[in-house]
């Protein structure tokens, strides 16, 4: 289990404040709420909620250009057929270059 450290204050009105790391007690000020979060507590959750509206676009439009299975195989496909078929002319290109030049002679 990975141990973290974490700021624990009590406040004036007896009200114990456990915190994440990453954040401050201070964070987590008296301003309205009734000792629900307050301070700023408010403004973080409508700057979350906007930040999820755009991870969520951003999710769908990555999910709306992916290549599926069908896709990738018929890329496959396509891509050792072009290959076969160039070694294929150019094992042939000299026998009928050959063929064309005994002709016009």
């Amino acid at each position: 289990m990975k141990q973290e450290t974490v700021e624990v204050r009590l406040s004036s009105n007896n009200t114990l404040k456990v915190v994440k790391p990453h954040e401050t007690a201070d964070d987590y000020g008296h301003g309205g709420g009734g000792g629900t979060g307050g301070g700023d507590m408010l403004q973080r959750i409508k700057d979350l909620e906007k930040d999820m509206h755009g991870i969520k676009t951003d999710i769908a439009v990555m999910k709306s250009n992916y290549a599926t299975r069908a896709d990738v195989s018929d890329a496959k496909f396509s891509i050792i057929v072009w290959v076969v078929s160039a070694i294929f002319i150019a094992q042939l290109l000299p026998i009928i270059i050959g063929a064309i030049k005994t002709a016009f002679q």
